[in-house]
């Protein structure tokens, strides 16, 4: 165990390393953010932000330091770290997520399921991004998970009043690397052939969990078998216009100005060809 953390470390640290001879892409100021010789330079500054508990500011510092007199002062860091730029972070922890060895899969697939969870803030009535009212502020967090392999692949943060699953799939599956074949999992609320479509053109496989046939979802649009259980290949055509050519056609669904879809312009005379497979499968007497 000590072996492998340790050479988890070792990557991480030479990650850093290798950030820290070039630091220009990840500060504000390139000219002049590290350029001098100081108690905190780029390197120390990341691995500080890296490794911070619970405690305050000046306790974390003299950890670091090991309790020296030569300790930077907390006025030092956080003039340091405002120089550091979000995309440093976010670097490393791409990179270092795409380090992982011996990957596990599933038939030649990684697996990676994306979904969000809340996180509580200190109370700001005045944040209107993330107060909720009874002094309660929250931030949504996206996450993409490698399911087998226990690791994050990707994460970005939304204000829970704007919170939008869907857009942030969309936007880390155009942020992410995928060196394997991959299949994504997402549930219910990731419904939406504006995401297959994402998915599809970065070469990605695709599991998402839709509403039933009786319910006001997708799938309750679609012409699909009066059967409990079904495996059906669907195919379909969008439109944004309504002619009677359109309203004839039973394979041709409309498309309002509200109805968010990426590949077709508001004013586009063409229609966009859908495919995907809808699977039914009974999971108890009654669902």
């Amino acid at each position: 165990m000590k072996k492998h953390a340790n050479k988890v470390k070792n990557t991480l640290m030479s990650l850093i390393s290798a950030m820290s001879a070039n630091p220009a892409p990840y500060v504000k100021n390139p000219e002049k953010d590290f350029t001098r010789d100081r108690k905190l330079p780029f390197s120390t500054t990341l691995k500080i932000l890296l490794s911070m508990g619970g405690n305050s500011l000046s306790r974390e510092l003299l950890e670091h330091f090991d309790y020296s007199v030569d300790t930077a002062t907390s006025s030092a860091f956080i003039q340091a770290r405002h120089k550091v730029l979000p995309s440093a972070l976010q670097t490393i922890f791409q990179k270092f997520a795409l380090q992982t060895k011996h990957v596990k899969k599933y038939r030649g697939y990684r697996i990676l399921a994306h979904d969000g969870s809340d996180i509580n803030l200190p109370s700001n009535p005045n944040d209107t991004d993330t107060h909720q009212g009874y002094g309660i502020n929250l931030l949504h967090l996206n996450a993409f998970y490698d399911v087998l392999n226990k690791v994050y692949l990707g994460a970005n943060l939304q204000g829970k009043r704007k919170t939008d699953e869907r857009a942030s799939l969309i936007e880390m599956v155009g942020n992410t690397c995928f060196p394997d074949k991959t299949i994504v999992l997402g549930d219910r609320g990731y419904e939406s052939c504006n995401v297959f479509v994402h998915l599809e053109k970065k070469g990605l496989k695709f599991a998402i969990r839709a509403k039933d046939v009786n319910s006001n979802g997708l799938l309750a649009k679609l012409e699909l078998p009066k059967l409990e259980e079904f495996d059906v290949d669907v195919r379909f055509w969008f439109s944004r216009q309504q002619t009677k050519e359109v309203k004839a056609n039973s394979d041709i669904k409309f498309l309002s100005t509200s109805s968010k879809f990426d590949f077709l312009p508001l004013k586009s005379k063409e229609t966009y060809e859908m495919n995907f497979r809808v699977v039914r499968i009974k999971l108890a007497e009654n669902s």
